[in-house]
């Protein structure tokens, strides 16, 4: 995600263009953005040179979409998180955190795909 050079004293060096994608990942990892997230976000970034202000705002388009999406699910898990820990049904055919084994793992991807899914 990001380059540098050596100096005679062979001490690595970056261009500042390079200290401001620094700061892009950190900031993306702050927002809870994972660094494939990132690393597919700045593959958009011209590496020789600092972004343009369009450049940059085209990024900031594609981030606010994800960051939409995590904070939809963050609320929904909020909002219903109580409901969940607090009926006491621990109810293994009707939870909609529940995904037995797994198993719909290998279509819809690990963790608590039927709560996620609806």
């Amino acid at each position: 995600m990001i380059t540098s050079w050596r100096n005679q004293g062979n001490q690595r060096r970056y261009d500042s263009s390079v200290l401001r994608r620094v700061a892009v990942i950190k900031t993306g990892q702050q927002l809870g953005l994972s660094l494939e997230e990132i690393k597919h976000a700045l593959s958009s970034l011209p590496l020789n040179r600092a972004p343009s202000q369009e450049e940059w705002e085209q990024m900031g388009k594609n981030w606010k979409e994800i960051l939409d999406q995590k904070i939809w699910l963050m609320t929904k898990l909020r909002d219903e998180l109580g409901e969940c820990i607090g009926c006491g049904c621990l109810s293994m055919s009707r939870c909609r955190l529940r995904n037995p084994q797994d198993t719909l793992a290998d279509t819809l991807g690990n963790g608590a795909t039927l709560w996620k899914s609806e």
